[in-house]
């Protein structure tokens, strides 16, 4: 039985469009609009009120720690022998995250109905990623799905460490910079307007620093209610635009080409792609179909087009080494043992090295970030220091030599 939906969503340009659709369930409701080429961002009965908050545009995707706490709790009852519909129903009852609460109870009712756990789970993507899900399904099919749960486990929980790492490192910056914005504006708007009428009275032309800062006053004081919800609309505009296509692919592309983070980010990829590898290879996966589902979890377009030409080189018989240097996202390191582990037959260990190796650098690289942003925050404010001392001196120096003649 059909059920009209309300819903809205973001077309290829980011523009917004509202209206109605026919489904049988929610699910089905996304699947049309995304096969329209719409980006569906809220969908909800035609009785209920609908509308865009902060959290749809950002995402609702599970927490990985949510994750990683439910696939403990489901790799224990799977080890005891307890079935999967009742394993999921014992882990119900003691679920707290209302989304992933949801899921699992539709995941039981698919499974009651006689269909598989990594069938179930494909149908949300937004909970379990597709990686998550074919490691899951090849863990099935090979019996070895404590093993799969026990790598995927370690993977979530290397990423979780790795985020919270970045987190802690940029925290400190963010403060420094947020205070150094503050003050700025503080002293724009507060005290350099105090100065100026004194600068004014004394007949002396007010040098170009200080001219920049009181156009700059002038601007917060007088425009602020055109500025604040322009501010506004332009962040969800951003939001709208990185939710695109060509977004998406800006965002992946220049990823790898920031100061600094550049290099974490592909480290933090490089790790993720050998550690993603070695456990779908570890579930039974062959090699082409791994590299294939890597490249759809990896979550950069970037790599997923070097994982695609490496799919296919290895599938041709092709020159391997050569395709990764050509990717320009693979060190010579990872060429020289992705080689040896192709000739060897002994990929997974390789992989395991890659992605240890990998880890270590992006944790070093985290604990020394702070150190590695601080030249930089120091240039930043010795600018801005340097600028408010010359639009406040530099009038008093001119006062001076006028009384002095």
């Amino acid at each position: 039985m059909s059920v009209e939906y309300k819903y809205i969503a973001a077309n290829s340009t980011g523009s917004l469009i509202k209206g109605k659709i026919s489904a049988e369930t929610e699910q089905n409701a996304k699947a049309h609009l995304t096969a329209q080429n719409l980006l569906p961002l809220e969908i909800k009965p035609a009785g209920e009120s609908i509308g865009i908050s902060l959290k749809k545009l950002i995402g609702s995707r599970v927490p990985l720690d949510d994750l990683i706490i439910f696939s403990n709790k489901f790799l224990t009852l799977y080890k005891a022998g307890i079935p999967f519909t009742r394993a999921i129903t014992t882990i119900i009852s003691g679920e707290e995250h209302t989304r992933l609460a949801k899921t699992l109870i539709e995941i039981r009712s698919g499974l009651e109905s006689g269909l598989g756990l990594s069938e179930q789970m494909a149908k949300y993507p937004d909970v379990f990623p597709e990686m998550y899900v074919n490691s899951v399904a090849a863990g099935e099919v090979s019996g070895k799905l404590d093993i799969v749960l026990e790598r995927l486990i370690v993977l979530m929980d290397k990423q979780l460490k790795t985020k919270g790492a970045i987190k802690k490192a940029v925290r400190y910056p963010i403060i420094v910079v947020t205070a150094l914005v503050g003050a700025f504006i503080v002293i724009i708007t507060f005290v350099l307007p105090k100065f100026t009428v004194f600068f004014e009275g004394s007949g002396v032309e007010l040098p170009l620093p200080t001219r920049i800062l009181l156009g700059l006053n002038h601007i917060i004081t007088n425009y602020y209610m055109i500025g604040i919800p322009a501010i506004v609309l332009l962040f969800f505009l951003v939001l709208l635009f990185f939710r695109t296509e060509t977004g998406k692919n800006f965002a992946d592309y220049g990823r790898f080409h920031l100061p600094i983070f550049g290099t974490l980010f592909l480290k933090i990829y490089l790790a993720r792609f050998a550690s993603m590898l070695s456990v779908t290879l570890s579930a039974g996966v062959p090699l082409l179909n791994a590299l294939e589902i890597v490249g759809k979890s990896i979550g950069n377009r970037k790599f997923n087009k070097a994982l695609l030409a490496l799919q296919s080189d290895v599938g041709s018989g092709g020159n391997v080494t050569d395709t990764m240097r050509s990717t320009e996202v693979f060190p010579e390191l990872v060429v020289q043992m992705f080689s040896v582990g192709m000739e060897s037959g002994a990929m997974e260990p390789i992989l395991n090295e890659i992605a240890n190796h990998y880890d270590n650098e992006v944790d070093y690289m985290s604990e020394k970030l702070t150190s590695l942003l601080e030249p930089m925050l120091t240039v930043g404010l010795g600018v801005m220091v340097l600028i408010m001392a010359l639009a406040i001196f530099m009038p008093m120096w001119n006062i001076i030599k006028v009384v002095n003649h």
